[in-house]
């Protein structure tokens, strides 16, 4: 068994109203067949279902009372523990405790919601949260790894327009040098396919979060080793904001392999972002394409010399 969770699912006394509040603290819910509810959660999910047919789906007596587990939401601050447990009361949570210093050095509160599942809202300062929604055990210095890399860009563009230019074949082959293709659903694979014509793969991935038109984010890694138990792929990560009457792109990479990597992410983010932000301002690209950019007329990288 790899050692993941894919899957949380709670039992509840009405599926509509236990929906409503998760909605409520600002998440968004699916269900496939107007019985169970679904929230993408970054890399797993969340579900909801009446606690009768749960229990008796999973082989178990409901007893009613509280089933011995307390789910977690690890945020960036003690601020943020605050503000989520005033936005959880609002829609209607208990405060079983407020916001307070912890014995372990950081900063937490519980909420329980409609159905007595209790949430601890904490920050951890020794933990660190990626971008992508990821609780790693220990900053990645700590841990031995390559920092994350992250740029961002400002474009005269919607939101909307940004995201259909990340996930639309066409376009990706237009700006960055290479057509992404894939369905674009949670689990899909993700294929970086060269446009001259010969259709190699020299890219893949699987979609973790598509939520139009705010965030996505997917694994990159070479084709070979995607499925490989024993390698841990990169993860691609964008978010786009509002800002005034620009929208923010924020690009983030992480689970880098070496600084040579990270490296390589600092030229070729900054090609693509640009060549992206032109695309949408303009209608038309950069002169040079993604990977010419940074390199003198003889052929050598000007960011490397």
């Amino acid at each position: 068994m790899e050692q993941r969770l894919s899957l949380v699912t709670l039992g509840v006394a009405d599926t509509g109203r236990a929906r409503s509040f998760y909605e409520a603290l600002g998440w968004q819910g699916h269900s496939p067949d107007g019985d169970v509810v679904f929230f993408q959660t970054g890399g797993m999910v969340v579900g909801l279902w009446g606690r009768g047919q749960l229990a008796a789906d999973s082989e178990v007596t409901d007893t009613g009372g509280w089933g011995g587990v307390t789910l977690a939401h690890n945020v960036a601050d003690p601020a943020e523990v605050d503000r989520v447990l005033d936005t959880a009361a609002a829609a209607g949570a208990t405060i079983g405790r407020a916001g307070a210093p912890t014995e372990w050095g950081g900063y937490s509160g519980v909420f329980i919601d409609l159905d007595g599942h209790p949430w601890e809202v904490a920050h951890n300062p020794g933990w660190h949260l990626t971008d992508d929604g990821r609780t790693l055990l220990a900053e990645p210095a700590e841990a031995g790894a390559v920092a994350d890399y992250q740029s961002s860009i400002y474009i005269a563009a919607p939101a909307a327009a940004v995201w259909d230019a990340l996930t639309d074949e066409t376009l990706t082959a237009r700006f960055w040098g290479h057509a992404q293709r894939s369905e674009w659903t949670v689990g899909a694979r993700v294929d970086h396919v060269r446009v001259d014509g010969s259709d190699v793969v020299d890219a893949a991935g699987h979609v973790l979060v598509a939520e139009r038109p705010g965030r996505l984010s997917f694994t990159f890694d070479l084709p070979d080793r995607l499925d490989d138990p024993d390698h841990t792929s990169s993860v691609v990560t964008f978010t786009i904001t509002a800002s005034a009457d620009l929208v923010k792109v924020t690009v983030t990479h992480a689970l880098l392999g070496s600084e040579a990597e990270r490296e390589e992410c600092r030229e070729g983010w900054t090609a693509v972002l640009s060549n992206l932000k032109t695309l949408l301002e303009t209608g038309d690209v950069l002169p040079q394409p993604p990977w010419q950019f940074g390199r003198s007329p003889d052929g050598d990288s000007s960011l490397h010399r």
